[in-house]
């Protein structure tokens, strides 16, 4: 390998610099000169008290310098976001039951109005192994009328109906645009 392909980095407990190549970086390194600074940054840790169990725990001080570092275990994370605490909270609505008006056959009615395509990003039924998702756009369950109706990709990383939780007054009014757009429809 020539010496043009590597990268200069900065011990992160001793400040020497050292050329690495760069596939060491994407794979995780490139923070240490060597295997003894690499230790000396473990031993370093600081404690941490749990948020939700109390239990103490020691970790490394940039996790804490993220902002993160409040929990000793993934399962005390999840116990502490749920609910309320949850940044995808909206009130309990998710809970709700759909009305009787949410049936197969609607949903069916606006994958074929909409082609059985994504309407945010175009992909085809074809593309997935499931059907598309029916996705409210006020995020109202109980308004099951076609106009607040539009159907979404939701079966890989990054889907378009994913892209929404939380964010759904953001995308209404692009969503309706585009229902206008192609069908005629209104909206106050």
């Amino acid at each position: 390998m020539s010496k043009r392909c590597k990268v200069k980095i900065i011990c992160k407990v001793c400040g020497m610099t050292k050329k690495i190549k760069p596939s060491d970086i994407k794979n995780g390194g490139g923070n240490y000169c060597s295997h003894i600074c690499q230790e000396i940054a473990k031993r370093n840790k600081v404690k941490i008290i749990c948020e939700v169990c109390g239990k103490e725990k020691e970790i490394i001080p940039s996790i804490v310098k993220r902002g993160d570092g409040k929990y000793c275990s993934l399962k005390c994370r999840q116990i502490a976001q749920r609910g309320e605490k949850s940044h995808f909270w909206k009130g309990g609505i998710s809970n709700n039951s759909y009305p009787r008006t949410w049936t197969k056959g609607l949903r069916n009615l606006i994958r074929d109005r909409d082609n059985n395509r994504c309407i945010r990003c175009n992909r085809a039924r074809e593309e997935f192994k499931q059907a598309l998702s029916i996705h409210h756009i006020d995020a109202d369950k109980d308004n099951c009328n076609p106009q607040n109706l539009i159907t979404l990709c939701d079966h890989v990383s990054g889907s378009c109906h994913g892209l929404t939780r939380g964010k759904e007054e953001l995308f209404a009014k692009g969503f309706r645009n585009i229902l206008t757009r192609l069908y005629g429809y209104e909206y106050i």
